[in-house]
């Protein structure tokens, strides 16, 4: 769950997940950290999320700055979205490399990073090309930056890795 913000689409994965699984819910606000583990400890849940304070990026150890304004919604990459003007300095994780460390063979990866999409899938073609997960995406735009665009940023990324995108309302793919 890379976005996992308060936790809820990990509380909505918890329902579908085995005992012997786990979620993994990265979230770049450490404030928002906090009320992810309340709503999945209220939950009877935290057993099965482990929450990491983390930002996702294409390249682990990158000190990238993150825009906002001491809460998670909203907080981005992108200076200026929603308002959030605020930087600090992140050090980014690459899911290829948190993966590799772990020892994981994720089977879904859900991202929602409010424009740094992109920066995600770019750090995770291992993953993509050797275990091939389901991946859903939730994509955003931004001042100068289409949804249009966002998403060709994104599918040049695809063909390489025998992917497609799929707009989920109606089943189709993006070209």
């Amino acid at each position: 769950d890379v976005g996992a913000n308060h936790g809820r689409a990990a509380l909505v994965m918890c329902t579908a997940i085995s005992p012997q699984e786990r979620i993994f819910a990265f979230e770049a606000s450490e404030a928002t950290c906090q009320v992810a583990h309340s709503n999945l400890a209220l939950n009877g849940m935290a057993q099965s999320v482990q929450v990491i304070n983390a930002l996702i990026a294409e390249q682990t150890g990158a000190a990238l700055d993150f825009y906002w304004e001491h809460t998670s919604g909203g907080a981005s990459l992108i200076p200026g979205y929603l308002g959030h003007q605020t930087p600090i300095k992140k050090i980014a994780v690459a899911l290829d490399d948190f993966c590799e460390i772990q020892h994981l063979v994720p089977d879904l990866i859900k991202i929602d990073i409010e424009g740094a999409e992109g920066r995600a899938i770019a750090g995770m073609r291992r993953i993509l090309a050797s275990v091939r997960p389901a991946v859903v995406v939730e994509l955003h735009s931004w001042q100068d930056m289409p949804l249009a665009r966002n998403a060709a940023q994104i599918l040049e990324l695809l063909p390489a890795l025998n992917y497609q995108m799929i707009y989920l309302r109606t089943r189709t793919p993006v070209n």
